[in-house]
């Protein structure tokens, strides 16, 4: 059974009605969702130009106004309608797919512009999911993107695609990946793009999906059994390739849900003085800890010795060279008059504190202190009587504490497992 989803932006005219009715045919389709129809009060004659089929079943939501409007259409002999909930911005219809038990829940999206309106939908989406047995597709437009990828010359609202990323996890949903263009949609002006327009999908549990892998990797290891004692016919080695197929994809989609999970966890629990947080810091740790180093030709595994190994070794790199260097005696030098002498002793201004900062880079590595750069010029004006008073202390007293400019040494693998000093990386 073949679905259909297209935001229409309007119904009306001649050229869509062609447009889209042709796609139908072209591609088979047996359940058609439509959103954006902008109009009320829709009737048969209107949703047949768009269906172009003689057989037809069909729901709709109203517009409000000239926002939304939702037309499901379907083909009776392939689905059976059980039950349809309507809302401003889902249609959902439940049925059986013809000559099957197999129950299908199919929710034709549009999400509206309003932030806040769009997780309630979120929320409801996950309620009536919860309530319905069954697998279950949603499609349509959702009017927001998961990741910044998602997105071209837009601004990125990260928490509102988190909410967004967040609830697919939560109901279990799986997105199924669309070929053709990167991008869903580009206003009339071309100004931007997004990928907003995506289809949702999952079986009716996780178990049966589990029980369906191991079932086939069952299969495939049998097959490979009987490779080791004889030559494997035609049919087994198609279905061996058919097996290895399923299974990758399986995996695929199962580590994409992991992925998304750990991210939503970390967001939950990752800045709390958890259990998890410790965790994920403790694992760091133990996968960055040195344990063994070879040292003049031995295998120390004290911590007080790799460290003190480590330390001489890098140490060597700062120390000077050459006792004795060239002096010069200035002769032939241009010099700077009087007045240049004594700016360069003038206390600091405000104005030239602010161009120091404000010429550093906004995206650049956190300081020692944990912040950016860009959170300093974003709170510059709560922050700028501190540091005048930092650099007039400096300017005054000619010191400045360790602490403020410190510079740290992380040490990078060359190799998988090194075991010397000269396999690392200093950065």
């Amino acid at each position: 059974m073949n679905l259909l989803t297209v935001n229409i932006r309007g119904i009306g005219g001649t050229e869509k009605p062609l447009w889209l009715s042709r796609l139908v045919k072209e591609q088979k389709a047996s359940f058609l969702c439509i959103q954006e129809t902008q109009i009320s009060d829709i009737d048969a004659v209107i949703v047949g130009r768009y269906w172009g089929q003689v057989d037809m079943e069909w729901v709709s939501v109203d517009a409000r106004g000239r926002s939304g409007g939702l037309v499901s259409a379907w083909d009776p002999g392939a689905f059976s309608k059980r039950s349809v909930i309507k809302n401003e911005s889902f249609l959902a219809v439940t049925g059986r797919i013809f000559g099957t038990e197999v129950v299908l829940n199919i929710v034709n999206v549009y999400a509206l512009c309003e932030t806040t309106r769009r997780r309630i939908l979120w929320e409801e989406l996950k309620r009536i999911k919860v309530e319905k047995e069954g697998m279950w597709v949603m499609a349509g437009d959702f009017n927001e993107v998961r990741e910044e990828e998602d997105m071209m010359i837009s601004r990125f609202d990260s928490h509102s695609a988190l909410i967004f990323n967040t609830f697919i996890a939560e109901a279990g949903m799986m997105e199924y990946q669309m070929g053709g263009y990167k991008f869903t949609y580009m206003p009339d002006d071309g100004s931007s793009l997004s990928k907003i327009d995506r289809i949702l999908w999952r079986k009716e549990d996780k178990s049966s999906e589990e029980k369906e892998m191991h079932e086939t990797m069952k299969e495939v290891e049998d097959i490979e059994r009987v490779a080791e004692t004889r030559r494997l016919t035609t049919k087994e080695k198609e279905k061996r390739i058919q097996g290895k197929w399923k299974l990758k994809k399986f995996e695929k989609r199962r580590v994409k849900d992991l992925k998304q999970k750990a991210k939503m966890k970390w967001t939950k629990l990752g800045d709390e003085n958890s259990k998890f947080f410790h965790i994920g810091i403790n694992c760091r740790k133990a996968k960055n800890r040195i344990n063994t180093l070879w040292v003049n030709g031995n295998m120390e595994t004290e911590p007080k010795a790799i460290k003190k190994a480590v330390l001489e070794s890098f140490s060597a790199r700062f120390i000077e060279p050459y006792r004795r260097r060239p002096t010069l005696d200035g002769r032939g030098f241009r010099q700077l008059t009087n007045d240049q002498a004594k700016k360069l002793i003038e206390e600091f201004s405000k104005e030239e504190i602010k161009e120091a900062v404000w010429a550093c880079g906004s995206d650049m590595a956190l300081g020692p202190d944990g912040f950016s750069f860009k959170f300093i010029k974003r709170f510059g004006a709560q922050l700028e009587k501190q540091f005048v008073g930092v650099l007039k202390d400096f300017h005054k007293k000619a010191h400045i504490e360790g602490g403020c400019n410190p510079s740290f040494i992380a040490l990078i693998p060359k190799t998988k497992d090194p075991k010397s000093v000269s396999e690392f990386r200093p950065i």
